[in-house]
């Protein structure tokens, strides 16, 4: 099999996107292809820093949120 994948194709295996024909095809590309394993490695360690750096915004930042928004709500009530 000689099948050529793009970017987006990988980026899609990686976030479990892709059936299984496409999974073995992929699997058999890496084993055959240094360049295409390499690049799945390198997506597989941007997915795990992506999901490792979510964080949640301090408590100040939410209390100046709610502030602002209730002062707008007010301030729109006095119209």
């Amino acid at each position: 099999m000689n099948e050529i994948f793009t970017h987006n194709d990988l980026i899609r295996k990686v976030y479990g996107e892709t059936g299984v024909t496409e999974n073995q095809a992929i699997a058999e590309a890496c084993s055959t292809s240094f360049e295409i394993q390499e690049e799945m490695d390198q997506l597989e360690q941007v997915k795990q820093l992506l999901d490792t750096a979510w964080q949640r915004p301090r408590t100040a930042i939410i209390k100046n949120i709610m502030r602002y928004s209730l002062e707008q709500k007010l301030a729109g009530m006095g119209n």
